[in-house]
C-alpha cells in the first residue's frame, strides 16, 4: 500500500516536471528569419531603488522564468530587468535586438560577455539614444561566442510590455522597408481622406465634413506619438512636448468623434433619446483630459480612466447610430459599422495592454487597422449622406413641381372659362350693336332725305345755313353708325 502511494506520487512528481515550460539559451542561426524571446527571458521585479547592470550581474541566480511566453508584464513604476542567454551558432557577427513597443519611458540593453559589459545602448521615450521609432538594439557577436542580454524597461504611462525580436542586420533592413512601407501607406490614406474631404467642404460647407477632418488630424498626431514616428523624426523638438501626453492627445480623438457624430448623425432631430448621453460623455471626456495636464490622478489610474471612458463614448456613439436608423437614417449603417469595427479593435488593443490577451503583433496593431477601416467607412458614410441629402432636395422639388403643375391646370380651367364667358359677352355686344346701328340708320336716312328736300327751296340765308348744318351733322352720324356696323360684322366674321 505505502509502495502504491510512492509510485502515485513519483507519477505526479514526473507529470508536473514534464508541465513546465523548458526554457534553454537563444541559438542564432543563419538566414534572415526572426525570432521572438518572450519565453527565453527570465526576469526580475526591482522592489525599491533601481539596479544597475553591476547589481544585477550579482543577482543571475535570482531570475525566474514565467509560465508563459506572454511579453505584457503588467502595471509597475518599478524597473523590470530580463536576461536571456545568447549563443552564436551562424556564420553572422552583426545582429539586431528589436523591442517592439514605443510606449517604455526606457529601455536599457546590455550586452555581457565573460562577466563584463561590452555593448549597451539607453533607449526609450526619456532618453535620447534611440535611432529609430521603437527601441532597437545593434551588436556584434563573434561566430561560436556565447554571450548573456540584460535588458531594463521601466514606464510610469504604461504597462510594461516588451516583444523583443532577434534578427540578422540584413533581416532588420528588410524588416524596416517593410514598416516604413506600411505605415507610410497608414499616414498617406488618412492624409489623402483628410484633404479630399476639407476639398469637399469648402464646395459644400456640409459641417459634418471639417468634423471629420478634424477628427483624422487628431487620430494621425495621436498615431505619430504612439507610434514612436515623433521620436525618429522630431526627437530633440516635439518628442519631449507631445510624448508625454498620449492620454491627452487620445481625449482629443475622442471629443473630435463625439462631436463628428453629434453633426453627423443630426442626433437632436434623429436621436433624441442618446443626444444628451453623447454630449454628457463629450464634456466627460474635455474634464479628463484638462485632469492629464495637472496630473490629478496616478499614471496607471489615469490611462485606465482615459481609456474606460473612451470606449462608454464609443458604446454611446453605437447606440445613437442604431436610434437614427431606427428612425430611418440611412447614412447611420455605415456610421454604425465603422464604430463597431473600431470598438472590437480598440477592446483587443485595451485588453492587451492590461494582459488580458497577449502581447503580439496582431493585438498590437488591431486598434491601428481598425482605425484606418473606420475612416474610410466614415468617408463612405459622408458620401451617403451627400447622396440621402440629394435624393431629398430632388424629391422635395418634385414634390413642389408637381403641386405648382396642378395650380397652373387649375388656373388654366378657370382662364378657360372666363374666356368663355368673354367670348360669349363679346358677341352679345356685337349683336347688340349691330341690330342698334341698323336701327338707328334706318330714320337717319330718312333725315337726311327730308334735310336734303330742304336744300333745294329758296330759304333765308340763316335758315339755309342751319339746313347745312343739319347735313353735315346727319352725314357724320351716318358715317359714325356705318363704321360701328362694319366693326360688329369684323367681330362676327362677315366682313
Amino acid at each position: 500500500m505505502l509502495i502504491g502511494k510512492f509510485s502515485v506520487i513519483r507519477w505526479l512528481l514526473l507529470l508536473t516536471w514534464l508541465s513546465l515550460p523548458a526554457h534553454a539559451g537563444v541559438h542564432l542561426y543563419d538566414g534572415e528569419q526572426t525570432q521572438l524571446l518572450a519565453d527565453n527571458f527570465a526576469i526580475q521585479h526591482e522592489q525599491s531603488s533601481p539596479f544597475t547592470i553591476s547589481d544585477i550581474l550579482k543577482r543571475r541566480h535570482e531570475f525566474i522564468y514565467q509560465a508563459d511566453n506572454n511579453p505584457n508584464y503588467g502595471f509597475s513604476d518599478k524597473g523590470l530587468w530580463l536576461y536571456a542567454e545568447l549563443s552564436n551558432l551562424s556564420h553572422n557577427t552583426d545582429w539586431v535586438f528589436s523591442l517592439n513597443f514605443s510606449q517604455l519611458d526606457t529601455v536599457d540593453f546590455y550586452l555581457v560577455i565573460n562577466n563584463e559589459v561590452v555593448s549597451q545602448s539607453h533607449q526609450g521615450k526619456l532618453q535620447r539614444e534611440q535611432l529609430y521609432r521603437v527601441p532597437t538594439f545593434n551588436t556584434s557577436i563573434s561566430i561560436g561566442e556565447e554571450a548573456e542580454l540584460f535588458i531594463r524597461v521601466q514606464s510610469d504611462s504604461s504597462s510594461l510590455i516588451a516583444p523583443i525580436y532577434v534578427m540578422s542586420e540584413a533581416a532588420e533592413i528588410r524588416i524596416s522597408q517593410v514598416d516604413n512601407l506600411i505605415w507610410g501607406l497608414f499616414y498617406g490614406g488618412l492624409f489623402i481622406l483628410a484633404i479630399y474631404n476639407l476639398v469637399l467642404y469648402f464646395g459644400s460647407r456640409e459641417p459634418s465634413l471639417i468634423a471629420y477632418v478634424a477628427y483624422i488630424v487628431t487620430v494621425l498626431v495621436w498615431q505619430f506619438v504612439w507610434g514612436g514616428h515623433i521620436d525618429f523624426f522630431f526627437p530633440d523638438s516635439l518628442s519631449p512636448l507631445l510624448s508625454p501626453y498620449t492620454s491627452l492627445i487620445f481625449s482629443l480623438i475622442g471629443i473630435s468623434s463625439g462631436i463628428f457624430s453629434l453633426i453627423f448623425l443630426e442626433t437632436k432631430a434623429n436621436s433624441p433619446f442618446m443626444h444628451p448621453v453623447v454630449v454628457a460623455f463629450l464634456w466627460l471626456q474635455a474634464i479628463m483630459g484638462l485632469a492629464t495636464l495637472v496630473d490629478i490622478f496616478p499614471p496607471v489610474w489615469e490611462h485606465n480612466l482615459v481609456y474606460g471612458i473612451g470606449m462608454l463614448s464609443i458604446t454611446s456613439y453605437i447606440a445613437a447610430g442604431f436610434e437614427a436608423y431606427g428612425k430611418h437614417y440611412k447614412p447611420a449603417r455605415y456610421f454604425i459599422f465603422a464604430w463597431g469595427i473600431l470598438a472590437t479593435g480598440a477592446i483587443v488593443g485595451m485588453l492587451s495592454l492590461v494582459g488580458i490577451l497577449p502581447s503580439n503583433l496582431l493585438t498590437t496593431y488591431c486598434f491601428q487597422v481598425a482605425v484606418f477601416c473606420e475612416a474610410g467607412l466614415f468617408s463612405i458614410a459622408l458620401m451617403e449622406k451627400s447622396r440621402s441629402q440629394l435624393e431629398n432636395e430632388v424629391s422635395q422639388a418634385t414634390d413642389e413641381l408637381r403641386h405648382n403643375m396642378e395650380l397652373i391646370e387649375e388656373q388654366n380651367a378657370r382662364l378657360d372659362i372666363a374666356r368663355k364667358d368673354a367670348i360669349k359677352a363679346s358677341n352679345v355686344k356685337s349683336q347688340f350693336l349691330a341690330n342698334m346701328s341698323h336701327e338707328i340708320r334706318t330714320p337717319l336716312n330718312a333725315i337726311l332725305g327730308f334735310s336734303k328736300e330742304l336744300t333745294n327751296l329758296t330759304l333765308p340765308v340763316d335758315k339755309m345755313e342751319q339746313v347745312r348744318i343739319i347735313n353735315t351733322a346727319a352725314d357724320n352720324l351716318l358715317t359714325i353708325v356705318n363704321d360701328v356696323l362694319d366693326f360688329s360684322k369684323i367681330e362676327a366674321g362677315k366682313l
